[in-house]
């Protein structure tokens, strides 16, 4: 290597290093970039996977509201059915105590086991009379079973109600933290995009420093092989004067009547 050339070598060696140290650098922002891209699909993936969970818990909340309507309607039904019918016993009930049409039932059975002396018309009288208090009693009876089923029906629906209030405030909490869990993940989709979008930029730049690294490692190459070459060349040059020395040496010996080696005797002669 000449003088020049060693301006030349000195600044392809800082550049070299400079470049390399950059590299460097630039890989390990990269892997940190691939470390947290991994760690937000893994996080992609937790909320995804609780995100489902919530919308399997809204579906099976809708499914129990569904079927909390769906017997609400029945009871509904029921309950219309019954005040009809408690409407239609109460026209045609009197407004009797049940007491009294137990006493007057009494009484008038009483007649009829001991009406055989008298008249025909009284007794058909006490028979109708005894009959329609019967049946009178009967209504009675039937609108107190009516009007209790009604109350149960009343009961069960009140209980349905707010059975359905339970749930549809629950599906408001598992439609709210459904929507939570989407949000994490689109927060975390967008985070990732832009440290994908980061570590587009970086390669790109890895990219070009590689290549220039690459260059000055080419050129530092050349400027070796030319020394390598060079020094080369200044080997033969010597080795030839050292033999052209020995061969005036070994002539001059023999000029003055010297003795020389066999060596010397086989350079002298050699062409």
């Amino acid at each position: 290597m000449t003088v020049s050339d060693k301006p030349d070598w000195n600044k392809l060696v800082e550049n070299k290093r400079r470049y390399s140290n950059q590299l460097h650098e630039l890989t390990k922002k990269l892997i940190d970039l691939d470390s947290q891209i991994t760690e937000l699909n893994n996080k992609i993936r937790n909320q995804r996977t609780i995100a489902q969970d919530y919308m399997n818990k809204l579906n099976i909340n809708s499914k129990k509201i569904d079927n909390v309507n769906i017997e609400l309607t029945s009871i509904s039904y029921e309950v219309s059915k019954s005040k009809d019918f408690i409407r239609m016993l109460e026209k045609s009930t009197k407004s009797v105590p049940e007491s009294e049409l137990e006493k007057t039932i009494t009484i008038l059975k009483k007649r009829l086991d001991h009406d055989e002396g008298n008249p025909m018309s009284e007794k058909n009288s006490n028979l109708e009379e005894h009959k329609n208090t019967l049946m009178q009693l009967e209504a009675l009876n039937a609108l107190k079973t009516v009007r209790n089923q009604l109350s149960a029906l009343n009961n069960t629906s009140m209980t349905l109600i707010n059975s359905n209030i339970i749930l549809e405030k629950e599906r408001v909490e598992i439609k709210q933290k459904l929507t939570d869990h989407r949000i994490f993940v689109r927060n975390f989709q967008d985070e990732r995009k832009n440290l994908i979008n980061n570590k587009t930029l970086l390669m790109h730049e890895y990219d070009e420093i590689l290549a220039i690294l690459e260059s000055v490692n080419r050129k530092m190459d050349i400027i070796s092989n030319n020394k390598k070459y060079a020094s080369q060349g200044r080997s033969k040059d010597q080795h030839i004067r050292q033999i052209i020395e020995i061969k005036n040496n070994a002539a001059k010996k023999i000029k003055e009547g010297g003795k020389i080696s066999l060596e010397e005797l086989k350079l002298l002669y050699e062409k």
